[in-house]
């Protein structure tokens, strides 16, 4: 008995290009294709103040909107930089390499991959969207465990965080930088000045030659008093009492009255190591130790003030939307997937058969 004469005509190709692909696509979406995971994460770059420098502006030297901003971490994602970081991290070639994913979809599909095909694996699995309008950013991550795509979701975030900060500590050691060198070079002016003025009034002998010289004029004046008021004395008594005993004493308290006078006066305003002949040199660098305490205090405000500019221009990332825990995968479509199976299958058995049956005809 021939079973081939019961068969309808065309049944093997029927078989062939129908029945067989049918029953592979049922194999595979049934029972091999892994479930696919989607976690979605949203992110805004905000300023703490308008009229900021944007990341943009960090990198291209120049003005950019916000939504530059966020094309820049858009653009930091989606680079072999984010994916080396979460790489040595968590280890995602090891996640996407697992063996329990589907041998289609693991990575590598086949052989030793590399980071260049790592790389074009991972621009697939990892998306990154920009709104126009609002400049928000929507990250999805897909994978084959529910709990890894949330991992590297959050990872994500948290390099695109780091990245911000860098960009942001960047910004301000620009613009603190030519301030705070001022302040430096300032305080080494002022500890010089002060080390010459220490080093010139230890070797002179004095603190402040001009109050010195003011104060022993003074003094050298009350002694001109208290010896004019004792010659006044002497005469008074040389001509009233001649032989008093009191005269050759008040002689000797004069004598000692005009030389402690001479030497005051000398000290003072005459000879060479006078106060008045260190006047100038104490005036001068007292003059520049007072000059340098003005420049580092005009260099403070300056930095100070470079310090209020950098955190007027500071930017920072504000996750709008956590990264969301799947509950249910969103691939494969498995009924979906064989139906499309059947109905393509369908669609070219017709036409091959049609095909097949103009060329018999054609040739009887």
């Amino acid at each position: 008995m021939n079973i081939r004469y019961y068969l309808p005509k065309g049944f093997k190709l029927f078989w062939l290009i129908v029945a067989l692909p049918t029953v592979l696509s049922i194999i595979y979406n049934g029972f091999i294709y892994s479930n696919k995971y989607t976690s979605e994460s949203r992110l805004a770059i905000k300023s703490a103040s308008p009229g900021q420098l944007s990341l943009g502006s960090l990198i291209q030297g120049i003005g950019a909107t916000n939504s530059q901003d966020a094309l820049t971490v858009q653009s930091y994602i989606q680079s072999r930089d984010a994916m080396a970081v979460l790489d040595r991290g968590i280890g995602l070639r090891a996640i996407y390499g697992s063996p329990d994913i589907d041998i289609f979809h693991r990575f590598p599909l086949y052989g030793e991959g590399s980071l260049e095909k790592f790389y074009n694996y991972y621009s697939k699995v990892i998306t990154v969207d920009v709104d126009p309008v609002s400049s928000v950013v929507t990250l999805n991550v897909t994978g084959f465990d529910k709990s890894k795509v949330t991992q590297i979701n959050q990872s994500l975030l948290a390099a695109s965080e780091e990245l911000v900060n860098r960009l942001n500590d960047k910004m301000k050691e620009d613009i603190v930088a030519g301030a705070r060198a001022d302040v430096l070079k300032a305080e080494q002016q002022l500890a010089k000045t002060e080390n010459e003025l220490n080093s010139f009034q230890l070797n002179k002998g004095v603190i402040d030659p001009d109050k010195e010289a003011a104060f022993e004029k003074e003094r050298a004046g009350r002694m001109q008093d208290t010896l004019i008021s004792a010659q006044s004395r002497l005469a008074e008594l040389q001509s009233v009492a001649p032989s008093s005993p009191q005269i050759k004493p008040l002689q000797q308290h004069i004598a000692v009255l005009q030389q402690s006078a001479t030497e005051t006066k000398k000290s003072a305003v005459t000879g060479g190591n006078s106060l008045m002949t260190h006047s100038a040199g104490y005036l001068t660098r007292k003059v520049n130790r007072d000059l340098a305490v003005q420049q580092l205090a005009n260099a403070s405000q300056r930095l100070e003030a470079a310090l209020i500019e950098a955190s007027r221009r500071h930017v920072y990332l504000d996750r709008i939307a956590q990264p969301s825990q799947p509950d249910d995968s969103v691939q494969p479509r498995r009924i979906l997937n064989i139906l499309t199976t059947v109905l393509v299958t369908l669609m070219a058995w017709g036409v091959i058969s049609v095909l097949i049956a103009g060329y018999r005809e054609h040739h009887e």
